[in-house]
């Protein structure tokens, strides 16, 4: 982790200042004055008066030394305005007697002049050292939140990437045998367990989260069954002719996948993937699988491949007379209608011929029990033939009937 602390070197008033703003700290400002408060108590407590200093280099060259290489020009400039001004206020030293005017005036102003001038002069260099120093912090400040951007993202993705790696360990692996168990399955489910055994082979052999199927009805796809649909969800349960999606897979015929850039214009915001299903030998097509949402990880180069297989296997199911939510929707065929009236004649004429039955052997039981009261006079040997003819025909009865 880097340290700040590394270019931060400078006081807070400097990085503020950067060599731009006409407002001096007030750090500078407040040593600047107790430095004068400090050499005229000195002076007082030294000679017992203040006045002109006479030592050289003069001691004003202090603050203004100090001051510029700190803070730069303009505190520089402050430094010297203030020396030249106790150096007026508190008068200079006398002309000589032998000493021209105008070298005196060269003695007396030379030291002046040097001060505004290295104020000037130091104070341009320590204002470019600022900038760089500020430009420095400024840099390291955006690397720092780059650094802070980039540690995000990598905890995002790295929590992603366990998330997606617990999704896929516990994600069903479909074995070629499972598969085929739910395939058969299509073939002998019934009603309501016709769409759970489609549920099945969606969640197995494709992976998807959420999907639903269509039937056709009156040159439109109407939704019939759906999986995982939530209440909010904006799902459409009906495709009318003039809609792209109707005419590509109903009309057209076509397996659509968002991972074309054609499809996914074509699928728009109803899904991802969507297969015709087709019933007899000619490919009529009868409806339509669509898959809202997979999951990231079972998407493969041959999920639109899946789907088209299951969808055909769907279709041969619904040729065998299977799905029942698919009866009302789809008119039968020819051959099926005379093999139901047939049925249910062969049905009908079977009760009736056990009725028949059981209403002779009825009155035969009847008769015999009359034969019996008129001649009860008789002896044991006619009683015998009549029970064993009443055996008889209870037992012909009871073939007929097995038969």
């Amino acid at each position: 982790m880097t340290d700040h602390s590394l270019f931060v070197s400078l006081d807070e008033n400097d990085t503020e200042h950067n060599g731009s703003s006409w407002l001096p700290p007030l750090s500078g400002l407040i040593e600047l004055g107790l430095f004068f408060a400090v050499a005229f108590a000195l002076q007082y407590a030294l000679s017992g008066q203040i006045g002109p200093f006479e030592t050289a280099p003069h001691p004003f060259w202090i603050p203004v030394i100090l001051l510029t290489v700190q803070y730069g020009t303009i505190e520089g400039m402050i430094a010297a305005s203030a020396a030249l001004f106790f150096y007026v206020l508190l008068g200079w030293s006398p002309q000589g007697g032998g000493e021209e005017f105008y070298a005196y005036i060269t003695r007396i102003s030379a030291e002046p002049a040097l001060w505004i001038i290295s104020a000037a002069v130091f104070g341009t260099f320590r204002d470019r050292q600022i900038r760089l120093v500020a430009q420095l912090q400024q840099d390291l400040r955006r690397a720092g939140e780059q650094r802070d951007s980039i540690g995000d993202f990598c905890r995002k993705t790295q929590s992603l990437n366990k998330k997606l790696q617990r999704q896929i360990a516990s994600q069903n692996l479909c074995s070629v045998q499972k598969a085929h168990e739910e395939i058969q399955a299509l073939y002998e489910a019934d009603g309501e367990d016709f769409w759970t055994v489609i549920s099945n082979c969606v969640n197995l052999l494709i992976g998807a989260e959420k999907f639903s199927l269509y039937a056709l009805k009156n040159h439109s796809l109407n939704v019939v069954a759906h999986h995982n649909w939530l209440q909010d969800d904006e799902w459409a349960s009906r495709f009318s002719k003039s809609d792209p999606l109707f005419q590509a897979v109903m009309q057209k015929g076509k397996s659509l996948s968002f991972t074309r850039k054609a499809d996914a214009k074509t699928l728009g915001n109803h899904g991802e993937l969507a297969a015709p299903i087709t019933v007899g030998p000619q490919g009529k097509i009868v409806g339509m699988l669509k898959i809202e949402t997979i999951q990231n990880a079972a998407i493969t180069s041959n999920t639109k491949d899946v789907l088209q297989f299951l969808c055909k296997e769907i279709g041969l199911a619904l040729a065998k007379g299977r799905g029942e939510m698919f009866i009302p929707l789809q008119k039968p065929a020819k051959g099926d209608v005379l093999l139901k009236i047939k049925a249910s004649r062969e049905s009908v004429s079977n009760k009736q011929t056990s009725i028949d039955i059981e209403t002779a052997r009825k009155e035969q039981h009847c008769n015999i029990d009359n034969d019996l009261a008129r001649q009860s006079h008789t002896d044991g040997s006619s009683v015998s033939t009549f029970s064993d003819e009443i055996q008889k025909p209870a037992e012909r009865s009871n073939e007929q009937m097995e038969g």
